[in-house]
């Protein structure tokens, strides 16, 4: 299933990437492309929509429910804490799942394909690249969301920092994840991995529970 929903778009944008002429540059055209081909996948992948717009509340919403009134007692603003916290989890899914979507690339051969065309494979890349900062900035005003309802109270101007960083370390992720997948023999397992170690890793975090705000031992 995935593999036809990959094939069909990127048919197209490998061949928008190829075509020479117009008033762009080719690598602007061809990354244009890429990006609206990787954002039409993206609105079609319930998972990948399920973890932009719902996991990271979701996470913010439980743990404060359970550790806020803890968190309270020894003066910690939980609410900001997690917003910090959740905007990194949102910043590791975008990256596993931009991993994902060049493994799904690369078993499919639609990224053998590109390469017959000039300057698409930066193209390409490029295209992955704004898809994971335009996911990233949905994701992040998603958690503002939840942590305004939880009872955030921060400066506009530190919300917007710490979105920033958020981005970037979703850019550096992805960048590090998609290198490690483009160089695996098994791109989509390489990818499940980076998945299943990322999970583990959010889960065993002190990222959302500080030692002080979780009781007796």
């Amino acid at each position: 299933m995935s593999e036809i929903s990959v094939r069909s778009p990127g048919a197209s944008a490998a061949g928008a990437a190829g075509v020479v002429g117009g008033s762009r540059p080719a690598g602007v055209r061809s990354a244009g492309a890429f990006l609206v081909r990787d954002l039409t996948l993206l609105r079609r992948n319930m998972a990948s929509l399920i973890s932009t717009f719902i996991v990271p509340g979701l996470f913010m919403v439980c743990l404060y429910a359970v550790f806020g009134h803890a968190a309270d007692t020894i003066g910690l603003d939980y609410a900001t804490f997690l917003f910090a916290g959740c905007l990194v989890q949102a910043a590791l899914f975008t990256g596993a799942a931009s991993c994902m979507a060049v493994a799904v690339d690369l078993d499919s051969g639609l990224i053998d394909r590109i390469r017959i065309y000039p300057r698409s494979t930066a193209g390409y890349l490029l295209g992955r690249m704004a898809t994971d900062m335009v996911q990233m900035g949905l994701s992040s005003l998603a958690v503002i969301a939840v942590a305004r309802a939880c009872g955030m109270d921060v400066a506009a101007s530190r919300v917007l920092t710490a979105c920033l960083w958020g981005l970037l370390v979703a850019l550096v992720w992805g960048v590090l994840t998609t290198g490690l997948v483009l160089v695996a023999g098994h791109p989509v397992e390489r990818a499940d991995l980076i998945q299943t170690l990322e999970m583990l890793l959010a889960l065993f975090s002190t990222t959302f529970i500080r030692r002080p705000a979780s009781p007796g031992p």
